[in-house]
């Protein structure tokens, strides 16, 4: 059956009367997406939100790059993995195979390649009543290109960010979440199960990270590296480490403002 799906989407690419334009809702695809394992033992994940998306199917420099959908096509617009002798922005191109609620087929149409990819949407299930009242979130060195960064969030659902390096944005910036913007925030926190909230120690050359979550009722503190990749706990701290790309930060140059974590150096 697979197969079949995947001979009739090439067809649609060269057979003019065979075309998903009229079918294609845009917001359908504002989701979190998770591949099958392809022919290459790959898994690939979009998150995808208004006008960016974080993903891992591209060879990105980057992994938060803009997107569009035209007509039928989705279209990243990245950065080459190759950082030397310049970064050059590339683009690829999927032609959409299928996109409901529930269900995302790309097929790479540039660079050219017979590669299909087939995404099931990633539903976060609640699995905890934690709500938030202050967040704060570390993300340190390593031995590669870690952002290393300051976040707080308040219960006003006003969010500081400090870049120190390897950020979109560097020095003090603030961005008041909106509600749908909260949400998603919130809703990947009440995705983990209440004892899963845990790192492990870090080792020397690992990124690492801290987290202080405060709730109505209680607190949860921890900080170390990922214990096994892509937990539910994993994917959040994913998110955090990337959610000042995600966001339109506004610089606060003349400002100050105080952080539980900050890098060794700069205490």
């Amino acid at each position: 059956m697979k197969t079949l799906i995947i001979i009739i989407s090439n067809l649609c690419l060269v057979l003019t009367g065979c075309t998903t334009n009229s079918t294609i809702n845009a917001d359908l695809i504002k989701k979190d997406w998770v591949s099958e394992i392809d022919k290459y033992d790959n898994i690939y994940r979009l998150y995808v939100e208004d006008s960016l998306m974080f993903e891992t199917l591209t060879p990105a420099l980057d992994p938060v790059v803009p997107y569009k959908i035209s007509f039928d096509t989705l279209i990243i617009f990245t950065k080459d993995y190759n950082p030397y002798p310049r970064i050059e922005s590339k683009i690829f191109k999927y032609k959409i195979g299928r996109l409901d609620s529930l269900e995302l087929i790309l097929i790479q149409v540039f660079p050219p390649s017979r590669d299909t990819v087939f995404f099931k949407r990633e539903e976060l299930i609640k699995k905890n009543d934690i709500r938030i009242s202050q967040l704060e979130f570390f993300s340190g060195m390593c031995l590669g290109r870690c952002p290393i960064q300051s976040i707080r969030i308040d219960a006003d659902s006003t969010l500081y960010h400090f870049g120190y390096r390897n950020t979109k944005h560097l020095g003090l910036s603030q961005y008041k979440l909106n509600s749908p913007e909260f949400l998603r925030l919130q809703n990947r926190l009440n995705s983990i199960d209440r004892d899963s909230f845990k790192l492990c120690v870090a080792a020397p050359d690992a990124s690492n990270f801290k987290l202080f979550i405060k709730s109505h009722n209680d607190s949860i503190e921890t900080d170390g590296m990922f214990c096994a990749n892509f937990t539910n706990f994993n994917k959040l701290i994913v998110y955090l480490e990337f959610l000042e790309r995600l966001l339109p930060l506004d610089s606060l140059d003349d400002k100050e403002m105080g952080f539980r974590y900050k890098p060794h150096y700069d205490n």
